[in-house]
C-alpha cells in the first residue's frame, strides 16, 4: 500500500516545473554559452539620472538620443520604456520625439498587458503620436516560473489573441527577417493569451552596457553601435523591476532591459531552448519505461539493478545532450521518477522475497525436519532468552532433557519414516503435560528438551517429569508394531545449576545419564556430586582403555559341574581387572563401561583368545574334554567382523569349536532380529555351542526360542536364590527346565550357594550347576591346581 501511495503521489503531483527539474536544467544551462553578442544596452543608470535629472525625463531627451544614434547605423533601436501617457510637463516633447522616431528606421516600442480590474484597455500601447509606419511594437510580458526565476519567454502574446511578437523578437526580426516567421495560427482566448514559449540561454557574460548620459554627451565612440541592436532601458537603483535568471547569483538580478538584451542575443545566436510538448515528454518517458521492462524480462536478476541504473544515467545524458547540442529540453524527472519507482517496487519485492527466503532458511536452520520442533541450535537461543527474562522476573526455570532409549530398534524394524512418526507421537505425549509458557525442542536424535518459565517450583517440575516418564514408558504403537522404550529424564535449574544455556544443558545431560546408569530409565535432578562422579567415570574409562596394554586384565574361570555327579564338565570365563589403585574390579562394574565406550570388542576378543589358549592347555595337560563358556555382549554380537574374528582365534589357538559355548543375552538376540538368525547360523556352521544367559530376565517372547539354534538355557541366579522359599520361583524354574527339555535344550543354573538348591535342581533334572557352593571364580593357576586334584567337587 505504501508503494502504491508513493506512486500515486508522484504521478498526481508531478509537474515539469518541479524543483529537481529546474535545478538540473539550471546546472546544465550554465554550460551553454552564447558565443556572439548582437546587442548593446544604453542604460538609464544612476549616473545618467544624476547628470540629466530626475526620472522621467522630457521625451525631447530621447529625441536627441535617437538623432545621435541614427548616424551610428544600428540595425534596430528598442526603447524598453512604456510611452503610454502624454508628456504633460512638456507637450512639445512628444512631438519632438515622434519626429525623431519618424526620421529613424527600425524603432521598436513596447506594449504591456493591463491586469487592472475594470480597465478600459487591456493592452497598454504607446501613444498614437509615436505610432508611425516605421515603428514596430512588441509585448513586454515576462513569465516567471513557480520558483520566481525567469527561464522562458512567450514569443507571441496579446489580449484575446497572441498577435504581438515579444519586444526582443521584434528587434531580432529586424536584424534577420527571414529567420523568424510568424506562426500560421494565432492562439485565441478570453483574456491575455500567450503562444510559443521558449527558454532562453542566459549568457554569464554581461552584454556591453553604456551610460545614457555618456552616449548623449558624445563621450562614446558611435562605431560600437554599427550593425548592433540597441536596447534602451532603466537600470538605475530603485527604478523598475529586476528578475532572477538561471545564471544569476543571489545578488545579481537583471533589469528588464538586460533581460531583453539576453533574449535578443539568444534569438539571433540560436541559443533558445525549445520545450518539448507534454506528449513528447510522455513518449520519451514511455520509451525509457519500456526499456526498463525489457531489462526486467530479459536480463538475469543480478544485472537488473545495474541496467536500471544505466537507464537513469542514460536519461540524464540524453537530457543534457539534447539541451546542449540540439537546444531541446527533455524533462528527465518523469522517466527517472518512473525508473526509481520501478526500482523501489523491485527492491520492495526483492526484500520481501529475501525476507521470505530468510524466514524459510531460518525455519530450516532452527527447525527439526522430522518433528517440526525447534532444534538444538534454536533451543540454545530460547534458553538464553529465558535467562534474560528470568533475571528480570527473578524467577528460576528448569531445563529438562528427555532421552528415548533403544530407538535404533524402532528404525530397524519399521524404518526411518515410521520412526519419525513415532517421534511425533512422543512429541504429542510430552506436549500434553507442559503448559503454554513452556517450549519443547528436539535436542538430538532421541533427546527432547523442555524448558520455560511456566513451572519453576521443584514439586511441580517433579510431578510433570514423572507424568511424562510414566506416559512415555507405556506401549507405543506404530505400523501394527508395539514398543516399550526406556525413558531417562535429567533436570537442571537456573540459576542454581548454571547461568548459561550450555551449562544448563550439560547439567541436565549429566543428570539424564545418571538416570540411565541407575536403572536405564527414570528421573534424576542434577546435583553437584554428579560432576565429580562424571569426572571419576572419565578417569575410570581412561584407565580401562589402557588396562589391556598394561596387562591389568586377567581371565578367571568358574567351574560348571554335572548336576548329578558334581563332575567338572566346563568353566565360564570371567574377566577380572586388577586396578593399580582400586584393586580387583569385577566385570559387573567395568563391562558396562567397556560397552558404552566401545572397548568391549577389544576386551572381549582378548578374553576369548586368552581363554581358548589356556583351556586348550588344560585339555591337553589333563586329558579332560572340558567346555569353555564365554560371554558375548550385544555390541560384540552386532560387530560385522564377529564371525571372522572368532574363526581366526579358533584357528590361531587350535581350540576345538565343539568345546566352545558362547553365552548370549535375550536382549542381544532380539535387538536386531533380521540379523540374529544369520549370525547364529554362521556360528553353528563353525560347530560352536550357543546358550542364553540370564534367561527369564529379558523381555523377549518365548516363541523366539524355536527360531534360534540354541543349545542351552542358563537359569538366572535371581530365580535360584528364592527357590526354597518362593512358590513362584519354584514354578518359574520348573517351567524353564520343562520348556528346555521340550525344545531339546540342556539347562544350567547359576548362583548355587546352598545344598537345598542343589538337591532341588538335581531332583528336577537340571543338567548342570554353577555357583559358590562348588567353587568361586578361579585364576588360571588355581584352576590348574583344582584339575590336578580331580574333576569332582
Amino acid at each position: 500500500m505504501a508503494m502504491l501511495l508513493i506512486s500515486f503521489l508522484f504521478i498526481f503531483f508531478y509537474t515539469p516545473e518541479n524543483v529537481l527539474n529546474t535545478l538540473f536544467y539550471d546546472v546544465v544551462l550554465k554550460q551553454k554559452q552564447v558565443k556572439e553578442n548582437h546587442a548593446v544596452i544604453i542604460a538609464i543608470d544612476d549616473k545618467s539620472i544624476q547628470t540629466i535629472g530626475r526620472w522621467p525625463w522630457p521625451r525631447k531627451v530621447h529625441a536627441q538620443l535617437v538623432d545621435k544614434l541614427a548616424s551610428a547605423k544600428p540595425v534596430a533601436i528598442g526603447f524598453d520604456i512604456l510611452f503610454v501617457d502624454p508628456d504633460l510637463a512638456e507637450p512639445t516633447s512628444d512631438v519632438t520625439f515622434a519626429n525623431a522616431i519618424a526620421n529613424t528606421a527600425n524603432i521598436v516600442l513596447p506594449l504591456s498587458p493591463n491586469f487592472e480590474e475594470n480597465a478600459s484597455a487591456h493592452e497598454l500601447l504607446p501613444s498614437t503620436i509615436f505610432l508611425t509606419n516605421k515603428v514596430v511594437l512588441g509585448h513586454n510580458d515576462f513569465e516567471l516560473d513557480t520558483d520566481g526565476v525567469m527561464r522562458k519567454v512567450y514569443l507571441y502574446a496579446g489580449w484575446q489573441q497572441a498577435k504581438w511578437p515579444s519586444f526582443a523578437l521584434s528587434l531580432a526580426q529586424i536584424m534577420q527577417p527571414n529567420k523568424f516567421i510568424a506562426p500560421d495560427k494565432v492562439s485565441k482566448g478570453n483574456f491575455w493569451t500567450r503562444q510559443k514559449p521558449i527558454n532562453i540561454a542566459f549568457n554569464t557574460i554581461d552584454i556591453p552596457t553604456l551610460s545614457y548620459s555618456d552616449v548623449l554627451s558624445g563621450d562614446v565612440d558611435n562605431t560600437i553601435f554599427n550593425h548592433k541592436v540597441i536596447l534602451i532601458g532603466v537600470t538605475a537603483s530603485g527604478l523598475g523591476e529586476r528578475f532572477t535568471t538561471p545564471t544569476s547569483m543571489s545578488h545579481q538580478r537583471l533589469s528588464g532591459v538586460e533581460i531583453n538584451g539576453h533574449i535578443v542575443n539568444a534569438l539571433l545566436s540560436d541559443a533558445t531552448i525549445t520545450l518539448i510538448p507534454n506528449l513528447g515528454q510522455y513518449a520519451f518517458a514511455a520509451i525509457i519505461v519500456l526499456l526498463a521492462i525489457l531489462c526486467l524480462s530479459l536480463l538475469n536478476s543480478a544485472f537488473v539493478l545495474i541496467s536500471l541504473a544505466g537507464l537513469i544515467i542514460a536519461t540524464f545524458v540524453i537530457a543534457t545532450g539534447s539541451l546542449l547540442v540540439y537546444n531541446l529540453w527533455l524533462d528527465p524527472l518523469l522517466p527517472i521518477g518512473l525508473l526509481l519507482l520501478i526500482i523501489l517496487y523491485l527492491l520492495f519485492f526483492k526484500v520481501k522475497f529475501y525476507k521470505n527466503n530468510l524466514l524459510q532458511l531460518n525455519q530450516k536452520i532452527y527447525t527439526d525436519n522430522a518433528t517440526q520442533l525447534p532444534n538444538a541450535e534454536k533451543v540454545n537461543l530460547i534458553i538464553n532468552e529465558l535467562i534474560l527474562s528470568a533475571q528480570l522476573e527473578k524467577k528460576p526455570f528448569p531445563v529438562i532433557i528427555i532421552n528415548i532409549g533403544k530407538f535404533n530398534a524402532v528404525n530397524d524394524l519399521v524404518g526411518f519414516s515410521e520412526g519419525n512418526n513415532l517421534l511425533k507421537l512422543i512429541t504429542k505425549r510430552i506436549q500434553y503435560f507442559i503448559d503454554e509458557q513452556q517450549v519443547i525442542a528436539r535436542h538430538t536424535g532421541t533427546e527432547f528438551i523442555v524448558t520455560g518459565l511456566g513451572r519453576h517450583k521443584e514439586d511441580d517440575i517433579k510431578l510433570m517429569c514423572n507424568n511424562i516418564n510414566v506416559n512415555l514408558s507405556k506401549i507405543l504403537s506404530i505400523q501394527n508394531e508395539s514398543f516399550t522404550l526406556p525413558i531417562s529424564i535429567g533436570v537442571s535449574t537456573y540459576p542454581h545449576d548454571g547461568l548459561s544455556a550450555e551449562t544448563l544443558i550439560n547439567c541436565a545431560t549429566s543428570a539424564m545419564q545418571r538416570a540411565k546408569e541407575r536403572s536405564g530409565r527414570g528421573v534424576c535432578f542434577y546435583h553437584k556430586h554428579i560432576n565429580q562422579e562424571t569426572l571419576e567415570r572419565h578417569h575410570f574409562e581412561n584407565d580401562l582403555a589402557h588396562a589391556l596394554e598394561k596387562n591389568e586384565i586377567e581371565v578367571y574361570y568358574q567351574p560348571q559341574v554335572n548336576a548329578q555327579t558334581s563332575e567338572v564338565v566346563g568353566v565360564e570365563a570371567l574377566a577380572r581387572w586388577l586396578h593399580p589403585v582400586k584393586g580387583y574390579i569385577p566385570p559387573t562394574e567395568f563391562i558396562p563401561i567397556a560397552e558404552s565406550t566401545g572397548l568391549i570388542n577389544e576386551i572381549g576378543e582378548w578374553i576369548l583368545r586368552t581363554a581358548c589358549q589356556q583351556i586348550k592347555i588344560c585339555q591337553l595337560t589333563y586329558g579332560i574334554p572340558i567346555k569353555l563358556g564365554v560371554n558375548v555382549s550385544a555390541i560384540q554380537f552386532n560387530e560385522e567382523l564377529l564371525i571372522k574374528n572368532i574363526e581366526k582365534i579358533l584357528n590361531d589357538t587350535g581350540f576345538n569349536a565343539q568345546y566352545l559355548e558362547l553365552e548370549l543375552t535375550e536382549s542381544c538376540l532380539i535387538d536386531n532380529m533380521g540379523n540374529t538368525e544369520n549370525i547364529l547360523s554362521q556360528l553353528k556352521k563353525l560347530n560352536i555351542n550357543l546358550s542364553i544367559d540370564d534367561f527369564g530376565t529379558g523381555y523377549s517372547s518365548l516363541s523366539y526360542l524355536k527360531s534360534f539354534p540354541i543349545d542351552r538355557i542358563k537359569i538366572d541366579r535371581s530365580f535360584i536364590k528364592d527357590i526354597n522359599d518362593s512358590d513362584d520361583a519354584n514354578k518359574i524354574v520348573l517351567a524353564i527346565i520343562s520348556m528346555a527339555q521340550s525344545l531339546n535344550m540342556s539347562t544350567i543354573a547359576e548362583g548355587i550357594e546352598l545344598i537345598e538348591q542343589q538337591k532341588f535342581l538335581q531332583k528336577h533334572h537340571c543338567d548342570e550347576l554353577q555357583g559358590y557352593l562348588f567353587s568361586k571364580p578361579l585364576s588360571y593357576k588355581d584352576l590348574e591346581s583344582l584339575l590336578k586334584k580331580g574333576r569332582f567337587l
